[in-house]
């Protein structure tokens, strides 16, 4: 009789998972805009960039460059001076030397800020994913006249790619890669703050500016008056 044995090889295999890195996704607002020189004339402003992570991906943010366009014609035949107040970044990661410039393709004038020195892969700084973010930066600008013009907010808007020169810039490790990771579509500008009070007005947003004045009076009471 013959035996016919059937050999089953079984083959095992071994599947390698591959985790890939992805790109954090992020929303970008300028907020909170405060008009300043107690209650007299507003010649100055202060407003706050915040950034988010938006997404379920880490995000470690490495640094950034932020750029505005804006109407010069605000100063209202001051000078104008813009610059970095505080921040909750480390300092070597805060925006760097903030200016006003010009720029082209197209032409504006700008409000501009340098991107920090990147430092490091797993030195970034972790973005919390909780409204409205970490505060990149509280931002001033102040003119040397009297006050803003009326059009105080001098259509501030956001200067973001596909332009090239002096545009916004977003930057996180992805891994161990400094990426750009821009996103144009998730920058935002909301506009909060108090009414106008301009040199042309009469009208103190009391609302805004709360306040109390002592007074002091001198009298004589009605009576015979005696010298």
């Amino acid at each position: 009789m013959k035996k016919t044995y059937t050999t089953v090889i079984l083959f095992i295999t071994f599947f390698s998972t591959v985790i890939f890195s992805q790109t954090p996704t992020y929303e970008l607002t300028t907020r909170n805009f405060r008009f300043s020189n107690d209650c007299g004339y507003w010649n100055s402003v202060d407003f706050d960039i915040h950034i988010r992570n938006t997404g379920s991906t880490q995000f470690e943010y490495s640094g950034g460059q932020y750029f505005f366009s804006f109407n010069p014609a605000i100063a209202n035949g001051g000078s104008l001076t813009y610059e970095l107040v505080s921040s909750e970044l480390p300092v070597n990661m805060r925006p760097r030397s903030p200016s006003i410039g010009s720029a082209t393709s197209p032409t504006a004038t700008v409000l501009r800020t340098a991107v920090n020195v990147f430092p490091g892969a797993g030195s970034g700084y972790i973005v919390p994913s909780t409204s409205p973010g970490v505060k990149i930066a509280t931002m001033r600008l102040k003119t040397s006249s009297i006050s803003f013009t009326e059009d105080v907010l001098g259509n501030l808007a956001w200067r973001n790619p596909p332009i090239v020169a002096l545009a916004t810039k977003i930057f996180a490790y992805v891994g161990s890669s400094n990426t750009d990771i821009t996103t144009s579509a998730t920058h935002s500008i909301i506009y909060a703050f108090c009414g106008p009070h301009f040199a042309s007005e009469e009208l103190i947003p009391w609302d805004c500016c709360l306040f109390t004045h002592a007074v002091s009076t001198n009298f004589i009471p009605e009576g015979l008056y005696n010298s």
